[in-house]
Order: C-alpha cells, then sequence, then structure tokens
C-alpha cells in the first residue's frame, strides 16, 4: 500500500488537514472572492445581537430593604426568605424585588445595620456584600451559588466571624 499523503484545504474545518492521495477534489467550487466571507461575518453579528440576552447569566445585585417603607433600600431588620420582596432593585428609588435563590443573585447590605432571620428552609445566594457594619445573620442555612469567597465587606470580617448561624459584618 502506498503511504503518500497530500495537505488540503477543507472548507468544512476551516483548517488544512492532511488526507490519502487518493481522496477526491471538491468539485464545481466556486472561488472565494471574500464576499461570502463578508456574509458569514454579517450573519453571525445578527445572531450575536439577536442572542445577547440569552449568553452567560451573570448575577444581579439586590439591596436589602428590611421592613420596606420607603422606595429605598433603608436596611434594618427583616427575615429573608425565599420569595420575600423585602429587596430593592437599586439602593435608591428602585423597585420592590422578589428573592430567588434559583437565578444568580448578589445580597447587597447597606442603608441602617440590623439583624436579619434567614427563614428555616434556607436561602441560596451568588454573593453577599456589606457596605455598612454591625449586621446580623441569624437562623436557616445560607447556600453559595457563586466563588468563593462569598462573602464582601469594606473591612476585613476576621476568621472568627465568617461563619454562620451567628454571622456579623463591622
Amino acid at each position: 500500500m502506498n503511504r503518500v499523503f497530500q495537505v488540503i484545504w477543507s472548507h468544512a474545518t476551516g483548517a488544512w488537514i492532511v488526507v490519502s492521495e487518493s481522496a477526491a477534489r471538491r468539485r464545481g467550487a466556486r472561488a472565494h472572492d471574500g464576499r461570502s466571507a463578508i456574509a458569514q461575518h454579517r450573519l453571525t453579528l445578527a445572531l450575536l445581537a439577536a442572542l445577547g440576552p440569552w449568553t452567560a447569566a451573570h448575577a444581579q445585585s439586590v439591596f436589602w430593604d428590611g421592613n420596606d417603607t420607603t422606595a429605598n433600600a433603608d436596611g434594618g431588620n427583616g427575615s429573608w426568605s425565599e420569595g420575600g420582596i423585602n429587596w430593592d432593585s437599586a439602593a435608591t428609588a428602585g423597585a420592590n424585588t422578589a428573592w430567588n435563590g434559583t437565578v444568580p443573585l448578589d445580597a447587597v447590605f447597606g442603608g441602617s445595620a440590623g439583624t436579619v432571620i434567614i427563614a428555616g428552609a434556607g436561602v441560596t445566594a451568588h454573593n453577599v456584600t456589606f457596605n455598612v457594619a454591625n449586621y446580623t445573620l441569624n437562623g436557616g442555612p445560607l447556600t453559595w451559588a457563586g466563588p468563593i469567597p462569598p462573602f464582601r465587606s469594606r473591612r476585613e470580617v476576621p476568621a472568627s466571624r465568617r461563619s454562620l448561624p451567628a454571622l456579623r459584618a463591622w
């Protein structure tokens, strides 16, 4: 058997490939004039623009609004539960937002510090950020769905205070 090979351009893979010398060449192929490449680039850009909102999900930040007495995320005491509406979409003038642990949400605690009681069934968060000191989280389990470390604070939280059920930010 003859072991002679040739290198040809594969339009299917867009790369040079090695084939047997007896491989058939593409017949009747039209010459590349660059117009088809431009059309392919336009199609790719159109698809990317159309599918943009459905690309990889990034966590959305929601802001703690303990008792929800104003349009601002004032912080304070309250209960954190799945479906609870004591969250706002912005720190100031945000819309009420329900906690949904099935999507990546970043919990941001600001405003007035308080005690947050996590529901017995627990909640899932992507990240937790403390923008002010003296928040306390107690109660049910807090499950991480994001990167490690999941806590961010304006000041370093000592290792002795980083565990639940009694986490206190300062």
